[in-house]
């Protein structure tokens, strides 16, 4: 997923323990999404809801699928082609 604030990349973390570096949100139930620029948290249990900003809506969505051993974007979000 790419945060729809910048084109940041955005990391996934099991839980909160793992994050490298302070968050301003409490709720931390699932696994998270946070922007490595900006640190903005997503809950991608929730479809990305975004938890803490500044991003102003959920990470560009896609699907893939696997053929022959390489990973194929299938599918994305309109608007996330500009981040690609």
């Amino acid at each position: 997923r790419m945060s729809p604030n910048e084109g940041c990349p955005i990391n996934f973390y099991r839980q909160r323990s793992d994050v490298p570096y302070p968050l301003q949100v409490e709720e931390f139930h699932n696994p998270m999404l946070i922007c490595t620029c900006h640190q903005s948290v997503f809950d991608p249990a929730q479809g990305g809801k975004v938890l803490s900003g500044p991003a102003p809506r959920h990470p560009w969505t896609f699907d893939i699928v696997i053929e022959k051993g390489r990973v194929i974007i299938k599918y994305l979000e309109p608007g996330g082609e500009k981040w690609g």
